[in-house]
C-alpha cells in the first residue's frame, strides 16, 4: 500500500469519526481542535475539524475567513474565495467597516491567485471603500495598479498609503523605485533616503551615484 493510498484511508477514517461523534461535541471544541491542527501544518485535517464546526454552528462568520486560509493553504483558492465571500455578507459587527476592509483585502489576495486580476482591483478598491485608512489596501492595490500599466494610479495610492503612516518603509521603497520607473529621480532620491536614514542601506549605492549631495 502506497502512501497516498494510506493517507486517503486516513482521512477517510477521520471524516467518518467526526460525522458519528460530531452531534455530541461543542462546535467551539472542534473548531479549536482544527485550530491546533493548522498551527502544527496539518491544513488537510484541520479543514475537516473547522467544516465540522460550522455545520454546527454557521453563525459565527469569522470562522469561514480561517476555513478560507486553510482551502488557501491546499491550493483551493476557489473555495476560499466563496468563504471569505460568506464572511463579508454575514458580517454584522459594531466596527464593520474596519473588518469588513480586512476581508475585502484578503479576497483580493486570492483573486490574484486566480489570475483575476480585475477583480482583484475592485476587491481592494471595496477595502478602502469601506476603510480609507488602511494602508496596506492602497499598497496592494497601487501593485496591481503597476502590473496593469496604471502607473499614475500606484503613485497616487502610495501617497495616499504614505499620508496615512509614514512609518512604514515597504511604502517608501514602492514609491522610490516606481519613481525611477517613471524617471522623477528626485523623487527616488527623497523617497530612498528616508529608508537609508532607518538603516536600510541597500540603495545607499544608487543614491550616491544619483542623487546630488548639497
Amino acid at each position: 500500500m502506497d502512501s497516498v493510498t494510506s493517507r486517503n484511508i486516513l482521512f477517510g477514517l477521520l471524516a467518518f469519526a467526526l460525522t458519528t461523534c460530531v452531534n455530541g461535541q461543542d462546535a467551539e471544541e472542534i473548531f479549536q481542535r482544527g485550530n491546533s491542527l493548522w498551527w502544527e501544518g496539518k491544513y488537510q485535517e484541520a479543514l475537516m475539524y473547522v467544516d465540522s464546526s460550522l455545520k454546527i454552528d454557521s453563525s459565527l462568520y469569522q470562522r469561514y475567513l480561517f476555513r478560507a486560509k486553510l482551502n488557501a493553504e491546499l491550493g483551493m483558492f476557489e473555495s476560499a474565495i466563496e468563504d471569505v465571500t460568506k464572511c463579508i455578507e454575514r458580517c454584522k459587527c459594531s466596527t464593520r467597516k474596519y473588518h469588513l476592509s480586512t476581508y475585502y483585502l484578503e479576497r483580493a489576495r486570492l483573486q490574484v491567485q486566480t489570475n483575476d486580476h480585475d477583480a482583484a482591483i475592485s476587491d481592494a478598491t471595496k477595502s478602502i471603500n469601506s476603510n480609507p485608512h488602511n494602508w496596506q489596501s492602497y499598497n496592494f492595490r497601487s501593485d496591481l495598479f503597476i502590473k496593469s500599466g496604471n502607473l499614475d494610479g500606484a503613485l497616487s495610492d502610495l501617497t495616499n498609503s504614505i499620508k496615512i503612516d509614514d512609518n512604514q518603509a515597504e511604502t517608501f521603497i514602492a514609491r522610490g523605485q516606481l519613481r525611477i520607473e517613471m524617471g522623477d529621480i528626485d523623487g527616488a532620491c527623497s523617497d530612498l533616503s528616508k529608508v537609508v536614514s532607518w538603516g536600510l542601506d541597500e540603495f545607499e549605492s544608487w543614491i550616491n551615484e544619483n542623487c546630488s549631495r548639497k
